[in-house]
């Protein structure tokens, strides 16, 4: 009887020796499985972190594809309305002569060069001209001003230096037609993607006697009512 309290602590001690062995057995396990498993997740941190380098990379050259996309979409439409347009002193013989259609871009250097693509293309038989020019130059003798709004520092100053004059202003600025210019472009979202549309300030055309055909004056998106 007096060997069986002996043999109970013996018991005891040798479970509590198993139940310490399995779980340091069990800690090395899932250390190892830790350790393993480290690497891959530095390897996914790493490709999630090149995949945004590439989209943050990828995106400046997005937005300038658009806006390059943008410049040539107005080209074509400013090429067409030139169609519609009537200049005060024009006539039947300037018309039918080899005179040109002057266009100064003021601003934007990259419109500029956009509007490359039609230099030297005729309206009926005028021949297209596109020349770079500065703010502080003598514009009034143009029959087109393009004012840039992203560079132009005093868009509103330019439109009303040529107010009355027979000189089409054309922009591509929120706001720009409330500042006195006669046509703006404006990039307008569908559901096909975005679309030049463009606005008129009416109360300019009126001042300058430049007409704008009236079928084409449908079209506008926005009216500019008379000044006051």
């Amino acid at each position: 009887m007096a060997c069986k309290p002996l043999v109970q602590a013996t018991e005891w001690q040798a479970k509590q020796r198993l139940h310490d062995f399995l779980r340091g057995l069990t800690n090395k396990m899932t250390w190892r499985v830790n350790k393993q498993a480290k690497p891959k997740r530095r390897g996914y941190g790493l490709l999630v972190s090149l995949l945004l380098l590439v989209i943050v990379g990828l995106s400046p050259l997005v937005m300038a594809d658009d806006l390059s996309r943008e410049r040539e979409l107005r080209c074509v439409f400013l090429y067409k309305i030139l169609y519609y347009v009537e200049w005060p002193d024009s006539s039947e013989e300037d018309i039918a002569s080899d005179s040109t259609i002057s266009i100064a871009v003021v601003g934007d250097k990259k419109m500029f060069d956009a509007l490359q693509d039609i230099s030297s293309k005729k309206i009926r038989r005028q021949e297209i001209e596109v020349v770079q020019a500065q703010e502080d130059d003598d514009l009034s003798g143009f029959d087109i001003v393009y004012l840039a709004t992203d560079e132009t520092e005093d868009l509103q100053k330019t439109a009303e230096d040529l107010a009355g004059l027979p000189t089409l202003t054309v922009s591509d600025g929120p706001g720009s037609t409330e500042a006195g210019v006669m046509v703006n472009f404006i990039s307008v979202e569908t559901a096909k993607g975005k679309k030049i549309r463009f606005e008129v300030n009416d109360a300019s055309l009126d001042r300058s006697g430049i007409k704008i055909g009236a079928q084409l004056m449908k079209l506008a998106a926005n009216k500019a009512g008379p000044e006051q």
